[in-house]
């Protein structure tokens, strides 16, 4: 885990509602949000609570969900990278 993230903010959904999920197929249980939460720093490199291959990036969105037997495994983390190749359509 990477420790230089600054900022945090955390959302999470009330006990009991189950109203954003995932289920069906190979699923073994129904997933329902639990929270989701951001760590960003204060420069464009480093704010990631976490790396990849070493590599820290600008920002990471966890997101946890729970079943009726388990409570906040982490199914998704995204990483946010930041380029300066934007191009007007």
């Amino acid at each position: 885990m990477y420790s230089d993230c600054v900022h945090v903010v955390q959302c999470n959904v009330k006990s009991g509602i189950k109203s954003i999920g995932i289920s069906g197929s190979s699923l073994l249980n129904d997933y329902y949000l639990e929270q989701f939460h951001f760590h960003w720093g204060t420069k464009n490199s480093i704010g990631s609570e976490h790396t990849v291959n070493g590599h820290a990036y600008p920002m990471e969105v966890r997101v946890l969900v729970g079943t009726a037997y388990l409570t906040a495994d982490t199914v998704l983390m995204l990483f946010y990278r930041q380029t300066n190749n934007v191009k007007a359509h």
